[in-house]
């Protein structure tokens, strides 16, 4: 079944950016937004009936059969217009050829109006509406495309809303709240007329939790992805997938909550150890979960404090090690709570998010550790998972995707954050005369998790005028008539002990072809830059575990250059491409399908790449705000000088 990939998100009030003064009704109106919401992606992701010109149709019965009175103010083969009697509800549906050309024809309608679309993010579709002027009402709707559909579903309201929720008075916070019944009413009508009956399977209402079919079809739909496309088999040497389907097969059918059911999910994607093989759970099945405002992380394999909030500051300063959760020794903790739900490719990974999570639980619940403050004793806490309208004691910088500055002797430094954006080679290029007005350049990409492995190519391309090869690849290759010829002949043998003779060529490979060991090869693609623009003087390269993906593929890429030193960390171990599974109720999954390597066929995916040299920040280094890396490598530029 054919599926759209919305870019779309829901577009509500700006009034949801509201403190904590009036909590149970912001919690009302969380609540709500999100059943719209996830309402809305799911139409965005579905498949259409095809039959378009009846669907405008049934459009009008269908809303007043849920109690919805709207007027056809234009309808035809390509597009429906349906308004209240006072224009203040709408529905509006345009068919046109690009997602694009619907989107630019529906600002400027917005614009001709008079509102104002507050872009969050343009590219991914994040927007809300405020007035322009304060002579426009505020709305509250939703706006999705479905590859070849834009819809916009709207209701005016009789004032203004202003940045924040808690700013509005009673009586009209109570208005806000009761329009979201109504748009959920109007989204649900236009999801019975417009989406396949079959794809329903994908949708729970709210209030219920997900059928015994549902967590079936799920199950089932990344069981089967992953025994046909995943890259890595022979990294779990032990793993029977067959056996996986008959273990978990009677978990996933008794009944049980969606969080129980997503976290048995994640418990068999962790078996395939794959940082690129994973499960996301729904935002149901998500919801209510918290922890304390204490951030740990990973030093030498201790859970060690790296923020904390001012209340908790004098017990648990920067620096203190954690020793037990509830009573029960970290490791142990780990292992048993943590571990069996982590999907990844390398230990050092499983390590960093066991601890990282180990104190998340239900959102106002209490967890006991104990720990040891540094130069203090051994002591026990109860903290409340409760991290919402906390002041940290480090502040949080906002990211970016690149940053650059100048380091004292005169090098440069650049952080390269991501390459989830290709805007990072052109920033980067902008940064290259400021670079070469200095001595010498620091690249850091311990921030970086990936994004387009070109991206990172678009870098090195400023970096060198030689010629550099990429990542190799292979992807298993599967032909369903071999597989069948594979079948017949393994299972002949089982069947007839008394046949003898040795299989042919042919009849090897397809036996292969059966068992899923045959590859598609594909050698590093050669690059040759031709980027004008270059930096001239000598650099380093930062690394670190959170290094993953294509940032990965750019230090392969470098690796035959020889023209720089690697500083740091190992890496994350993990790249490839994953095909995403859409799972019901809003949930996901992806299949990691291609299996990278160097050149030469060296392996990094499962193990990480290590640093020429290696060096890792120390609890020292983290209580005093020093940066050991960065360091080194301000010592490997001054003796390359």
């Amino acid at each position: 079944m054919k599926k759209f990939f919305s870019i779309a998100r829901i577009l509500f009030v700006a009034a949801i950016l509201a403190t904590s003064t009036v909590h149970a009704q912001i919690n009302d109106l969380f609540e709500r937004i999100g059943q719209s919401y996830v309402l809305m992606e799911f139409i965005s992701r579905s498949e259409f009936v095809p039959d378009y010109p009846q669907a405008h149709q049934r459009l009008l019965p269908a809303l007043e059969k849920a109690g919805i009175s709207l007027q056809a103010d234009k309808s035809d083969n390509n597009s429906v217009s349906l308004k209240s009697p006072d224009k203040t509800t709408w529905i509006e549906i345009e068919s046109g050829k690009t997602g694009n050309e619907l989107y630019d024809r529906w600002k400027k309608g917005l614009k001709e109006m008079g509102y104002k679309a507050d872009t969050r993010n343009d590219a991914g579709g994040s927007v809300y509406l405020r007035t322009k002027t304060g002579t426009k009402n505020s709305v509250v709707g939703a706006w999705f495309f479905t590859g070849r559909n834009l819809f916009s579903v709207g209701i005016e309201l009789p004032f203004a809303v202003p940045d924040t929720y808690n700013e509005l008075d009673q009586s009209k916070r109570t208005l806000v709240l009761q329009q979201y019944p109504k748009l959920y009413a109007m989204l649900m009508a236009i999801a019975k007329v417009y989406v396949v009956p079959a794809d329903f399977i994908y949708y729970k209402a709210p209030g219920k939790t997900l059928s015994q079919e549902q967590r079936i079809f799920g199950f089932t739909q990344f069981w089967t992805e992953v025994k046909y496309n995943f890259a890595f088999f022979d990294q779990v040497p032990q793993l029977n997938w067959d056996h996986v389907f008959i273990e978990y097969l009677p978990l996933i059918e008794k009944d049980q909550s969606d969080a129980e059911y997503y976290k048995t999910m994640t418990r068999m994607c962790a078996l395939l150890k794959d940082g690129h093989t994973n499960v996301y759970p729904s935002f149901g099945a998500r919801e209510g979960i918290d922890s304390p405002p204490v951030w740990l992380i990973n030093i030498g394999g201790k859970a060690i404090v790296e923020n904390v909030s001012e209340t908790l500051a004098p017990s648990l300063p920067i620096g203190t090690e954690i020793l037990t959760v509830n009573g029960i020794p970290i490791q142990q903790y780990l292992e048993e709570n943590l571990y069996p739900y982590i999907s990844s490719s390398t230990q050092h990974i499983r390590t960093d998010w066991a601890i990282r999570d180990m104190l998340d639980g239900k959102q106002g619940t209490e967890v006991e550790v104990s720990y040891k403050a540094p130069k203090g004793k051994e002591q026990k806490i109860s903290l409340v998972r409760n991290s919402q309208n906390v002041t940290w004691i480090k502040k949080q910088q906002p990211w970016k995707l690149l940053e650059f500055k100048k380091l004292p002797g005169n090098i440069a430094y650049v952080s390269l954050n991501s390459f989830g954006d290709e805007d990072i080679v052109k920033q980067f290029e902008s940064k290259i005369d400021s670079i070469n007005n200095c001595k010498a350049l620091i690249i850091d990409i311990r921030k970086n998790g990936g994004g387009s492995s070109g991206n990172g190519y678009g870098i090195i391309e400023h970096l060198t005028h030689r010629s550099f090869v990429g990542s190799a690849w292979r992807t298993r290759e599967l032909r369903s008539a071999y597989r069948a010829w594979g079948s017949f002949r393994v299972n002949n043998y089982r069947s007839n002990a008394r046949r003898s003779e040795p299989l042919s060529d042919w009849e090897r490979n397809t036996v292969q072809y059966y068992k899923g060991e045959v590859w598609y090869r594909e050698p590093g693609d050669t690059l040759t830059p031709t980027a004008t623009k270059k930096v001239t003087v000598p650099f380093v390269v930062l690394t670190g575990h959170n290094t993953a993906s294509a940032a990965e593929d750019f230090l392969i890429a470098l690796d035959n250059l020889h023209i720089t030193t690697t500083i740091g960390s190992k890496t994350f171990g993990s790249t490839g491409q994953p095909i995403t599974i859409e799972l019901p109720d809003g949930g996901s999954a992806r299949v990691c399908t291609k299996r990278d390597e160097y050149p030469d066929g060296r392996q990094f995916v499962g193990y990480g790449i290590n640093p020429d040299i290696t060096i890792e920040n120390s609890v020292d280094d983290l209580i005093s705000g020093n940066d050991s890396v960065l360091k080194k490598a301000i010592e490997v530029l001054q003796k390359k000088k």
